[in-house]
């Protein structure tokens, strides 16, 4: 089987280079988990001035999290939690035999629970980057640039993987080149979530679109409760109109100019002159600018 190899083109210097992207050879892919393995080893051994470890591993970060602060015990029990309830309902939606508004509810259940955890999760990614594994992987990532990256005619761009680590100005000139290797490399799959289970479901049943919003059977957009929205997320009316401002009730009694339903906020002085300060009369006074508009070493 032919090798697959992607060009890109990219400025070096002043000048216009075809890059050639190879897909690694099994051999190839070996050498780089070696060289991720000799990384894990080192570091998962070294030791800090206090004798403990001085890098973490991945099993060990949220207990790290908690430690510092960044996760509450109840947040790593969320995590424990969301995670059963997805096992639960995604077993539940394999085995079918329910009714549809069932299917329904548990999927758009699990969306919600995936959003859940996923926020949590969020958490850990500025921390990852001192895990043992992210050390290993940066290893492992590094090999493989230095030997699937080539100029047009299959020579290598890097002679090693120290050529590549100093040579900063070609990293950045290669970063396209080294993103689509990424994407040859990792276990991502690109229809991943049409192959959620959740997204399958309500794909087959008709309750969502082409890019798994919820729908009516109208093909109107809504949300989680059946509420029709818009494409920016805002609940309509039966108008078709966001809904800004809700519905009051007439006062029974005139009220006295001056007074207020609310009890007064205490606020500190700074805020107090701000919210005691009268608008322009230009409306916001902000002025708009319609033109206005990492791999991670």
């Amino acid at each position: 089987m032919a090798q697959e190899i992607k060009t890109v083109t990219v400025k070096i210097g002043d000048q216009d280079r075809v890059v050639e992207v190879r897909k690694p050879t099994p051999k190839i892919e070996a050498e780089a988990n070696m060289a991720a393995s000799k990384v894990f080893s080192k570091l998962v051994k070294e030791k800090g001035e206090d004798g403990k470890s001085a890098f973490i591993l991945r099993s060990q970060l949220n207990t790290y999290l908690a430690d510092i602060g960044i996760y509450t015990e109840q947040d790593i029990d969320d995590i424990n939690t969301f995670s059963d309830r997805i096992k639960e309902l995604e077993e539940f939606l394999s085995k079918g035999g329910k009714k549809k508004s069932e299917g329904k509810k548990a999927a758009i259940e699990l969306r919600q629970l995936r959003y859940g955890i996923y926020s949590l999760l969020m958490r850990q990614t500025e921390y990852d980057k001192n895990t043992v594994e992210h050390y290993a992987d940066n290893a492992r990532m590094d090999y493989l640039v230095t030997k699937c990256i080539c100029f047009d005619g299959g020579t290598p761009v890097f002679k090693s993987v120290a050529d590549y680590e100093v040579d900063s100005i070609m990293q950045i000139a290669l970063a396209e080149p080294i993103q689509v290797l990424a994407g040859m490399v990792s276990q991502y799959d690109p229809d991943f979530e049409k192959k959620l289970p959740e997204n399958e479901f309500l794909k087959k049943y008709n309750y969502c679109d082409d890019k798994y919003r919820l729908v009516d059977a109208d093909g109107n957009l809504i949300d989680g409760n059946g509420e029709r929205i818009d494409e920016d997320g805002n609940l309509l009316e039966k108008k078709d109109k966001p809904v800004l401002v809700g519905e009051f009730e007439d006062d029974e009694t005139e009220t006295v100019e001056g007074e207020s339903p609310f009890e007064p906020m205490v606020v500190s002085e700074p805020v107090a002159v701000i919210l005691n300060t009268a608008l322009p009369s230009d409306g916001y006074g902000i002025d708009i600018d319609p033109t206005a508009h990492e791999q991670t070493k």
